[in-house]
């Protein structure tokens, strides 16, 4: 039996397609919504989209044209091509080879799949809801999700966060006992994104469940910051790390911040 590339992404974004592919293969616009999780950020950006086992490709459409990145080792390809009648509509497809996903996945979760899922969410969020800005990155990476009687996101304040659908407010309170809230703007299985309330940033919490790390998972957050002067990015890095230390996560120092 001969198995498909199958789609593990398809989004519609609020944007031309010209400007969709400029934030593909700019260096600064990547900055925007691409990585921070970890430090060496550009070096992650050159490997990702600019080494020597990347290939750019462009194609006819009755929409226009389509512009494709491939990693043709992986099998991955990152499609970007315009919506027939709507110009500042673009559609963004990141299909996986099946081999990959079997190989590299533990039947619930697949990292990679799961990476470049948050990567296109954040994306379509820089530029629908944040088009033009810069971005500073906060994170706490892999951290152990916690037992049933005292999970992570229950210690920081999150505890609501899996239960509420895509258009919805959800609040919560910190550690240190002042609120954080926003809408809810997407959702995938093991993925939450919020638009928080009273400042201009993206959460995003990824949990990666038992299954994938015994005994409890493993939990992702990173905030992406938007618009700020450097003296409102320092003000937010500095709640932050109060936020997590609180709940007892170690904050990196200062690896955790990309000013991007």
């Amino acid at each position: 039996m001969t198995l498909l590339h199958r789609p593990l992404v398809t989004l519609d974004i609020e944007a031309p397609p010209a400007t969709v592919w400029a934030h593909l293969r700019d260096a600064r616009l990547i900055r925007r919504w691409f990585g921070g999780e970890r430090p060496h950020l550009d070096e992650e950006i050159r490997a990702t989209f600019f080494g020597d086992r990347v290939r750019v490709v462009r194609a006819e459409h009755d929409a226009g044209a389509i512009h494709a990145i491939s990693w043709p080792r992986r099998g991955d390809s990152l499609k970007v091509v315009g919506h027939p009648g709507n110009p500042m509509r673009t559609r963004v497809t990141f299909t996986r080879r099946p081999q990959e996903m079997q190989a590299r996945h533990d039947g619930v979760y697949c990292p990679a799949g799961e990476a470049w899922i948050a990567a296109l969410l954040r994306l379509q969020h820089a530029l629908e809801a944040h088009p033009g800005e810069d971005r500073m990155v906060l994170a706490v990476c892999e951290q152990d999700a916690g037992p049933a009687e005292a999970p992570l996101l229950e210690r920081a304040g999150l505890a609501g966060l899996g239960s509420v659908p895509v258009g919805v407010h959800v609040a919560g309170i910190r550690p240190d006992g002042t609120p954080v809230g926003g809408q809810v703007v997407f959702r995938s299985e093991h993925q939450v994104g919020v638009a928080l309330t009273g400042t201009p940033a993206l959460l995003h919490v990824l949990v990666a469940p038992p299954a994938h790390r015994p005994p409890y998972g493993l939990v992702t957050a990173t905030l992406s910051v938007y618009g700020l002067d450097r003296d409102g990015q320092d003000e937010v890095a500095r709640r932050w790390e109060t936020w997590w230390a609180a709940a007892e996560v170690p904050v990196l120092q200062p690896a955790s911040v990309q000013h991007a």
